[in-house]
């Protein structure tokens, strides 16, 4: 069922990509060749390579696989789409293409997705026969995407000599590469449509379809993949409006399922419900959004683990994988069926080669693995809050860049390390918009660290107003703008490279603050406006019972004088000690002692100057 490993040698020698020091040498046998351009072309393009002997073989007829394998490369899907379409054929592949061909399903794949042929076609065709010129007209010119224009053209007249040989079906094909310049007439005026096809001749037409294209500013691309997503794994819960797979990393995904989406249960159209649970799933998302739900093997089993270990023998149905469940911390063994079907990575391998620590998915038939899916662990998956909801079990989604949502969840007895950048904070101290990093082992998530904001802001420190909702500062830049931010409940606070007590700053010192979002999460004091041992300010009240004088000091700031601790409060004018009752409105004083709060100043000498 699963892809076929690309080892061929002679796929190797005829089709693939050339390098460009192979190309700048030159190929001994393209000198004076009429078609020396059109192969060099293709050369540095990747569509044909020379052989080990330095030669090009100009003159070599090319074989109908040989000849799809080049057409297939006029499209260049990325690694993820060519899975997609892969994935799509496979089944049809391995059913009716001799394994012999194995080389060439990748690009068969490409050439069925793209409509250069059509499964019917492909059942029917010898591939390693010589390609008559009249078939490579009507598949050069499906690459192209212009079948329409050729099913236009397909009652006029061609110029050729030996027009009648030309098989009807095929006359619209040899008249849109006729007028684009692509296929010309021999000396004699024949197109020879029953001919076979060289190398030379394939490149060149090859390589003025590639041009002919340029011209009209045409790009290619398969119908029905552009945005198309696939994911696999196993069904671990069901909602109303989706359900949480955990997919073939061990990460866990989840989807929410539009009403207009498939859900097919093995094959045929069904539901989604909590008896799906711990069935194997395919996920097909069209830029996003899901299109269908595809449960496979409803009455099988199906484990998922991280490989401990496999022992691999020749005796039938005798080898066996050792898997580690993390959440449970067991081990098991399991019986690997001879013919099953075994992918890592995506590509097809042996049991042999499935590599030990890989997260991996089985399906069980009667108990033994009949496939096998191997994969490296998800370790590290960053991306952005979206929401977090408590309970004994934190549930806490995270979104990433690719509009994924991913979901953990988090015991609140036994809550991983959380930091923000090097600093570590509580779980709370999190919040929706976030962007964190979550590290795993196992099932199990070891840390999160949110993303440390590099914005920050150094001014004055204005204004601290104190409410029960949090503290807010405002801070006036260089360029006399004045913004307010709230001030995180853990914030640090550095003078220099120490420590120092959020109440050693005061509103006139002049500080540089780190902003997240619009909350400051560290301050570091530049230069301090007042002494934190000494204030001085008119007197505006005092509560002898509160033990509290208000003054307002000379940059209008209010300070609140704690007196409680108060050692003696002394007269300048006589220099005897006086009571509290004593000092009067608008008096100026000078307290000494220290700040324990934004606007709090704990005093233990105070005194009244007049």
């Amino acid at each position: 069922m699963f892809k076929k490993t690309l080892s061929v040698v002679l796929a190797l020698s005829l089709i693939l990509s050339m390098s460009l020091s192979a190309l700048a040498a030159g190929y001994s046998d393209l000198t004076g060749h009429w078609a020396k351009a059109y192969m060099e072309d293709l050369a540095e393009k990747g569509y044909f390579t020379g052989y080990s002997d330095g030669t090009m073989r100009p003159d070599n007829d090319i074989t109908v696989g040989e000849t799809l394998a080049l057409l297939s490369r006029f499209y260049s899907p990325d690694a993820e789409t060519a899975d997609l379409i892969y994935s799509d054929y496979e089944t049809f592949l391995n059913a009716n293409v001799p394994s012999s061909f194995s080389w060439l399903y990748d690009e068969l794949s490409i050439c069925l997705a793209s409509g250069i042929l059509t499964e019917s076609e492909l059942k029917n065709l010898d591939l390693s026969a010589k390609i008559e010129k009249e078939l490579l007209a009507v598949y050069l010119v499906r690459t192209m995407q212009l079948s329409s224009q050729a099913e236009s053209l397909s009652g006029s007249v061609l110029s050729f000599g030996d027009v009648s040989d030309i098989s009807s079906d095929c006359r619209g094909s040899v008249a849109v590469l006729s007028s684009a310049g692509i296929v010309t007439g021999d000396n004699a005026n024949r197109f020879s449509p029953h001919s076979s096809v060289t190398r030379a001749v394939a490149a060149a037409m090859i390589s003025r379809s590639l041009d002919y294209l340029g011209t009209l500013g045409k790009s290619l691309s398969i119908e029905g993949y552009d945005g198309l997503a696939r994911t696999y794994g196993i069904i671990y819960s069901v909602q109303t409006s989706g359900f949480v797979l955990r997919s073939t990393d061990g990460s866990l995904r989840e989807f929410a399922v539009p009403s207009s989406a498939s859900v097919t249960v093995d094959g045929a159209s069904g539901t989604l419900g909590s008896s799906r649970v711990g069935c194997y799933a395919t996920v097909t998302e069209d830029k996003g959004t899901v299109t269908k739900v595809a449960v496979e093997g409803a009455s099988s089993a199906c484990v998922q683990g991280v490989v401990s270990s496999v022992s691999y023998t020749t005796t039938a149905n005798s080898s066996s994988i050792y898997v580690w469940d993390p959440k449970s911390g067991s081990y098991t063994n399991y019986t690997v069926s001879d013919d099953a079907d075994i992918r890592q990575n995506g590509k097809d391998t042996s049991l042999s080669s499935v590599t030990s620590g890989y997260f991996i998915t089985l399906r069980l038939e009667n108990g033994v693995v009949s496939e096998l899916f191997s994969e490296p662990l998800a370790t590290e998956i960053t991306g952005n809050i979206s929401s977090i909801s408590y309970g004994t079990t934190v549930t806490l989604k995270m979104m990433d860049d690719n509009y994924d949502v991913y979901c953990f969840y988090l015991d609140i007895s036994d809550l991983p390390d959380i930091y923000r950048g090097s600093s570590e904070i509580t779980l709370d101290r999190l919040s929706a918009g976030d962007e964190i990093t979550v590290s795993m082992s196992g099932y199990e998530v070891v840390s999160i660290t949110a993303k440390v904001s590099e914005n920050t802001v150094t001014g004055e420190l204005t204004s601290i107003n104190s409410t029960t909702g949090g503290t807010q500062w405002t801070i006036k830049t260089s360029d006399g703008t004045s913004v307010t931010y709230s001030l995180d409940e853990y914030v640090v606070v550095y003078k220099g490279s120490t420590s120092i007590l959020l109440s050693d700053v005061q509103a006139g010192d002049t500080v540089t603050v780190v902003i997240y979002g619009s909350t400051i999460t560290e301050v570091h004091l530049e230069s301090a406006a007042v002494s934190s041992s000494k204030v001085t300010g008119t007197v505006l009240s005092v509560d002898t019972k509160g033990r509290t004088v208000t003054i307002l000091t000379a940059s209008n700031k209010l300070i609140y004088i704690d007196v409680t601790y108060i050692r003696t409060i002394v007269s300048a004018a006589t220099g005897e000690s006086i009571l509290l009752t004593s000092v009067a409105a608008d008096s100026e004083i000078v307290a000494y002692g220290s700040y324990g709060g934004s606007t709090a100043f704990s005093a233990v000498l105070i005194v009244v100057e007049g």
